[in-house]
Protein backbone atom coordinates (compact mmCIF):
# COMPACT_ATOMS: atom_id res chain seq x y z
CA UNK A 1 0.00 0.00 0.00
CA UNK A 2 1.59 3.20 -0.88
CA UNK A 3 1.12 5.45 2.00
CA UNK A 4 1.97 8.88 -0.04
CA UNK A 5 -1.01 8.79 -2.19
CA UNK A 6 -2.80 12.08 -2.02
CA UNK A 7 -6.50 11.56 -0.30
CA UNK A 8 -9.19 13.94 -0.27
CA UNK A 9 -9.53 14.48 2.95
CA UNK A 10 -12.58 16.75 3.11
CA UNK A 11 -14.97 13.98 1.43
CA UNK A 12 -13.43 10.75 3.35
CA UNK A 13 -14.51 9.19 6.87
CA UNK A 14 -12.12 7.69 8.60
CA UNK A 15 -12.38 3.83 9.33
CA UNK A 16 -9.12 3.25 10.76
CA UNK A 17 -7.07 2.40 7.42
CA UNK A 18 -5.41 6.11 6.63
CA UNK A 19 -3.07 7.97 9.27
CA UNK A 20 -5.64 10.12 11.47
CA UNK A 21 -4.03 13.41 10.21
CA UNK A 22 -5.07 12.93 6.78
CA UNK A 23 -8.83 13.43 8.21
CA UNK A 24 -10.15 17.15 8.23
CA UNK A 25 -13.51 17.43 9.58
CA UNK A 26 -16.12 20.54 9.07
CA UNK A 27 -16.98 21.86 12.62
CA UNK A 28 -19.51 24.04 13.71
CA UNK A 29 -19.07 25.72 17.48
CA UNK A 30 -22.19 27.45 18.61
CA UNK A 31 -20.49 29.50 21.51
CA UNK A 32 -21.95 31.32 24.55
CA UNK A 33 -19.41 33.71 23.54
CA UNK A 34 -19.14 36.08 21.02
CA UNK A 35 -15.85 35.91 18.84
CA UNK A 36 -14.29 39.24 19.99
CA UNK A 37 -14.86 38.43 23.81
CA UNK A 38 -12.08 37.67 26.41
CA UNK A 39 -10.89 35.06 24.61
CA UNK A 40 -11.38 31.26 26.44
CA UNK A 41 -11.12 27.76 25.33
CA UNK A 42 -14.13 27.65 23.28
CA UNK A 43 -11.81 29.94 20.93
CA UNK A 44 -8.76 28.74 21.00
CA UNK A 45 -9.76 25.02 20.31
CA UNK A 46 -11.74 26.78 17.35
CA UNK A 47 -8.62 28.47 15.83
CA UNK A 48 -6.00 25.89 16.49
CA UNK A 49 -8.82 23.31 14.47
CA UNK A 50 -8.70 25.86 11.52
CA UNK A 51 -5.01 26.18 11.70
CA UNK A 52 -4.47 22.33 11.77
CA UNK A 53 -7.20 22.23 8.38
CA UNK A 54 -10.32 21.74 9.74
CA UNK A 55 -13.01 24.01 8.47
CA UNK A 56 -14.90 26.02 11.63
CA UNK A 57 -18.04 28.14 11.66
CA UNK A 58 -17.83 29.61 15.21
CA UNK A 59 -21.52 31.05 15.95
CA UNK A 60 -21.21 33.61 18.04
CA UNK A 61 -24.21 33.91 21.00
CA UNK A 62 -27.49 33.64 20.20
CA UNK A 63 -29.13 36.72 21.42
CA UNK A 64 -33.45 37.35 22.30
CA UNK A 65 -34.99 40.82 21.42
CA UNK A 66 -35.41 41.58 25.38
CA UNK A 67 -31.57 41.06 25.89
CA UNK A 68 -30.70 43.10 22.60
CA UNK A 69 -32.92 45.97 23.68
CA UNK A 70 -31.50 45.69 27.76
CA UNK A 71 -27.58 45.90 25.90
CA UNK A 72 -28.58 47.99 22.62
CA UNK A 73 -25.87 50.37 23.59
CA UNK A 74 -23.13 47.82 23.31
CA UNK A 75 -25.00 45.05 20.57
CA UNK A 76 -26.46 48.09 18.83
CA UNK A 77 -24.81 46.45 15.41
CA UNK A 78 -26.18 43.18 16.28
CA UNK A 79 -29.76 43.51 14.72
CA UNK A 80 -28.75 42.99 10.93
CA UNK A 81 -25.42 41.55 11.08
CA UNK A 82 -26.73 38.00 10.54
CA UNK A 83 -27.49 39.03 6.87
CA UNK A 84 -23.85 39.81 5.96
CA UNK A 85 -23.48 36.25 6.83
CA UNK A 86 -20.48 34.62 8.38
CA UNK A 87 -17.33 36.17 8.46
CA UNK A 88 -13.93 35.05 7.38
CA UNK A 89 -11.68 35.63 9.81
CA UNK A 90 -8.91 33.30 8.74
CA UNK A 91 -8.13 30.88 6.72
CA UNK A 92 -10.50 28.28 7.26
CA UNK A 93 -12.34 30.20 9.78
CA UNK A 94 -15.72 32.01 9.77
CA UNK A 95 -17.42 33.71 12.42
CA UNK A 96 -21.24 33.92 12.13
CA UNK A 97 -23.94 36.34 14.31
CA UNK A 98 -27.02 34.11 14.68
CA UNK A 99 -30.20 36.22 14.27
CA UNK A 100 -32.43 37.85 17.31
CA UNK A 101 -34.71 35.48 18.57
CA UNK A 102 -37.92 35.08 20.85
CA UNK A 103 -37.26 35.54 24.10
CA UNK A 104 -38.79 33.12 27.40
CA UNK A 105 -37.18 30.32 25.30
CA UNK A 106 -37.24 28.63 28.47
CA UNK A 107 -40.38 28.94 29.71
CA UNK A 108 -42.48 27.57 26.67
CA UNK A 109 -41.56 24.84 24.36
CA UNK A 110 -43.85 26.47 21.44
CA UNK A 111 -41.19 29.63 21.77
CA UNK A 112 -38.28 27.04 22.43
CA UNK A 113 -39.22 25.13 19.10
CA UNK A 114 -39.80 28.21 17.57
CA UNK A 115 -36.42 29.72 18.40
CA UNK A 116 -34.92 26.27 16.92
CA UNK A 117 -36.48 26.29 13.71
CA UNK A 118 -34.98 29.96 12.88
CA UNK A 119 -31.68 29.25 13.93
CA UNK A 120 -31.83 25.56 11.99
CA UNK A 121 -32.95 27.39 9.00
CA UNK A 122 -30.19 30.38 9.18
CA UNK A 123 -27.69 27.76 9.73
CA UNK A 124 -28.43 25.60 7.27
CA UNK A 125 -28.10 28.08 4.57
CA UNK A 126 -25.08 29.36 5.98
CA UNK A 127 -23.29 25.76 6.38
CA UNK A 128 -24.73 25.56 2.47
CA UNK A 129 -22.96 28.70 1.28
CA UNK A 130 -19.85 27.47 2.98
CA UNK A 131 -20.02 24.07 1.14
CA UNK A 132 -19.82 22.49 4.38
CA UNK A 133 -20.35 18.76 3.63
CA UNK A 134 -20.94 16.72 6.94
CA UNK A 135 -20.74 19.65 10.00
Amino acid sequence: MDSAKKVSSTTMKYSGAEPLETVKSDIICLSTQDWNDLWTRKQRFMKRFADEGHRVLYVETQFHWISYVLRFRVQWRRLFSFLKGPVQIDKNLWVYTPPLLLPFFQMSRVLCYVNARILSFFLKRVTKALKFANP
